[in-house]
């Protein structure tokens, strides 16, 4: 069974017909498809009712953008997939994880990823993998998925084959999920995919590839109770006083220095909007002997640090705590628990005003890692529970931000993905230490630790090791503020609002100046796959990597002050497309600047600034689009059918044109109120379908697809196999007096000519 537009496919029949039908699904629905990254790829309509013993196969890939090798090896691994029983294939996308959003505790904003909730029906996970990085939005996945509550509902866990140049490292996976994946999870090279249903010989395999960590890991077992997630907060029905421990049970903060000597790597970050914020303070994790071990230089201002927060009525206070460390014990985590309950009884608020995130830390051949008694998701709820306060907002940082940081602390070769890295140092321009890229590689050779031991290595040859990082690189968080009394701010607010100057300069800081320009790009190849979203995502990122200041909206919710003009749907190519981009600052060599960053097949053409932005110049105003298709000889069914085909889509065109209805009965159909329409005679076997819509009217309901699907209603031409192409965007200008049509660039251009003769003429 195989069915269009939804991704399912039946291996009832011989082997070269499904070997077909997959190839035929590649070229019409998984390769368009894995060309929008970040974007929810499957299941397209997973059928509710299969067939019974229907095995459901989800295949996981990273998009096109980001992995180089996925066409050349998509093909043969679908060809060559296991034919045990007949199976129904759902798609998902792994996305390489961007550090703006994994890093998060370098102030980025968190990622939303859509759900993928139904992926966690399906009983095998085919996974490829290019760069050690996107084991990271593995992770993700995998969590979001959510698993681990399935495979408690169902008895048993989907088994996990992880292929592809990064398989080698999933042995960090394994250890991040080891609770919630435990039954099968597989990590095997492209050859080893003949394979796949062979459950014990995968798993010697796998238990052979691992060496020492497996027998860390030790035997493999379903989980037996449901595991609290992670990323949900407790929730608690009774408030008010129970929020709070016991106030025999505190301690004093003073007690902090000589209890169970926490150390403190990270530095003051505030967050947030107004006058409310949070304070971010890395306590790290272990007692005083897990610091001396590691050599951590304790910090002394932790005490004075919590404080000061807890002093702050408008202040929150978010602990941050780094668990897997060499040698830790389960003292070490009661100690996080006994320092969460002496934090949360000397805040005003109460439990309110405390948050706690608990960090994984990843080594890989750690010869102590069986010290690790609980598994992550396990470590959150057992200190959960000894936490007296029931509304201490508790989480397990299950971002990866730890694995990222083992993962490149090997150098480059083994992360290709190095140069995504931009802007890691926080919310605040000054501490933007991390925009160069030797700076990020230095900070990880001067941070590696224990994940370079071999797995002999002993007790003794660990003494020797360089100190392994507990927390973030150094100079890539916010630094600490200066402290200021109340006094003195009053003081400076009197003396800055005493002349008519100083008010003025206080109103021009809070309008700041804009300079917008114009771009001009091309939008072809594999990435005219992109939609509007993904292709923001492209354009914003290469502005980030080039160093360009945007201005932003708003105060509330700061957003990049960018225009874009009609949305263009995925699949189809653009000659001529635009965007408005409003800078802080003048720059003169934008379009080169913005040249070195964007992929191959995104050309920018121009980039011109904009005197004014008046109503009449913005993108919004775009009056008229125009579309081609273009019919090759071979997208003809039949050979024989190609010139009646030809004069029926003429005669289609003809009668659009002149206002006539093609059909009875469709005088309000949106098609009728195309602009033009026209059809071009067929030059060395290519026939174009030429059609210009008009915005302002009716014509913005049509979306190009179905013009071209309406003309060839009835004919044996696949429309979907129609490439297709927007030409160029029209606007109407009548500044002069009259109107003409003009390109929006051609528009910008104008109105700086009239510019500079209005100069002119003034100066005169």
């Amino acid at each position: 069974m195989y069915q269009d537009h939804r991704a399912v496919v039946g291996t009832a029949g011989p082997v070269a017909d499904r070997q077909q039908e997959l190839a035929e699904l590649l070229d019409r629905e998984i390769l368009p498809c894995l060309e929008r990254p970040g974007r929810l790829l499957g299941p397209f309509d997973l059928p509710s009712a299969t067939v019974t013993g229907e095995m459901k196969l989800a295949l996981v890939w990273p998009s096109i953008a980001e992995g180089a090798h996925a066409p050349a090896a998509l093909r043969p691994l679908l060809v060559s997939l296991p034919n045990p029983r007949p199976f129904s294939l759902c798609l998902g996308s792994v996305p390489s994880p961007r550090l703006r959003a994994a890093l998060r505790l370098h102030g980025q904003p968190a990622f939303s990823r859509p759900d993928w909730a139904p992926l966690a029906d399906a009983d095998l996970w085919l996974v490829w993998l290019d760069y050690p990085l996107q084991l990271t939005g593995l992770l993700g996945l995998l969590q979001d998925s959510g698993i681990a509550a399935r495979a408690v509902g169902r008895s048993n866990a989907p088994r996990i084959v992880v292929a592809g140049p990064a398989a080698r490292r999933v042995s960090g996976l394994v250890r991040v999920y080891a609770d919630a994946l435990l039954p099968d999870l597989t990590g095997l090279d492209a050859a080893a995919w003949s394979v796949i249903g062979k459950a014990a010989e995968i798993h010697d395999n796998w238990m052979q590839t691992l060496g020492s960590l497996g027998e860390v890991l030790g035997p493999i077992e379903a989980p037996q109770e449901a595991l609290p997630s992670p990323t949900q907060p407790a929730s608690h029905d009774q408030q008010g006083p129970e929020s709070r421990p016991a106030q025999d049970a505190v301690t004093t903060l003073g007690e902090l220095a000589t209890g169970p000597g926490f150390l403190c790597r990270a530095d003051w970050r505030e967050v947030g909007r107004g006058r409310a914020y949070t304070d971010h303070i890395v306590v790290g994790a272990g007692s005083a002997a897990l610091r001396e071990r590691h050599g951590v230089d304790p910090c002394g201002d932790l005490v004075t640090r919590v404080a000061a927060s807890l002093g702050q009525e408008t202040a929150s206070l978010c602990l941050h705590f780094v668990r897997g460390l060499a040698g830790e014990t389960a003292a070490d985590h009661q100690a996080i628990a006994d320092f969460v309950n002496t934090v949360v009884g000397a805040a005003p608020r109460g439990a309110r005003q405390v948050s706690v995130r608990l960090h994984e830390q990843v080594v890989e051949h750690c010869p102590t890692a069986a010290e690790l008694t609980l598994a992550p998701g396990r470590l959150v709820a057992s200190i959960r529970e000894q936490i007296r306060a029931r509304r201490v907002d508790l989480q397990g940082a299950t971002d990866g931000s730890a694995l990222i940081e083992a993962l490149l602390a090997d150098g480059p070769d083994r992360a290709p993905l190095l140069e995504y890295v931009v802007g890691c140092g926080g919310d605040d321009p000054e501490s933007l230490v991390a925009t160069d890229l030797q700076v990020w590689r230095s900070a990880l050779e001067q941070t590696a630790g224990v994940g370079t031991a071999s797995a002999a290595a002993t007790e003794t040859a660990l003494e020797d090791i360089d100190p392994l990082p507990t927390g973030l690189p150094e100079g890539f968080c916010v630094q600490a503020p200066q402290s200021v009394s109340p006094v003195a701010i009053r003081k400076r607010k009197v003396r800055s609002s005493r002349t008519r100057a100083d008010r003025w300069t206080r109103w021009r800081s809070l309008v700041p100046l804009k300079f917008d320009y114009r771009i001009e790009y091309a939008k072809e190849g594999r990435l005219r796959f992109l939609g509007p979203s993904e292709l923001s995502e492209v354009l914003l990122g290469a502005c980030e990597r080039a160093r360009i200041p945007v201005s932003m909206t708003g105060v509330v919710q700061p957003r990049p002050r960018v225009g874009y003009g009609p949305s263009l749907g995925a699949g189809i190519a653009g000659d001529r497309e635009y965007f408005d981009l409003s800078l802080e600052r003048k720059i003169d060599d934008l379009g080169r600047r913005l040249c070195s960053e964007l992929p191959d097949q995104i050309r920018l053409l121009a980039a011109e600034f904009m005197p004014r932005c008046s109503p009449q110049m913005q993108l919004s105003r775009v009056a008229l689009a125009e579309y081609e298709a273009e019919i090759e000889a071979g997208h003809h069914g039949d050979p024989a059918d190609r010139e009646q085909d030809i004069a029926r889509i003429r005669q289609w065109s003809r009668r659009i044109a002149e206002g006539l209805p093609a059909e009875a009965g469709t005088d309000d159909d949106p098609i009728h109120q195309l602009s033009a329409i026209r059809w071009n005679a067929a030059q060395q076997g290519t026939a174009r379908l030429e059609f210009t819509l008009d915005l302002r009217r009716e014509g913005a309901r049509c979306k190009p697809r179905e013009v071209v699907s309406r003309a060839l209603t009835g004919l044996s031409v696949d429309a979907r196999l129609i490439p297709m192409r927007r030409r160029r965007l029209l606007v109407f200008d009548d500044s002069l007096g009259r109107a003409t049509l003009h390109t929006p660039l051609e528009q910008v251009r104008l109105a700086r000519r009239r510019q500079r003769a209005f100069e002119r003429s003034w100066a005169e």
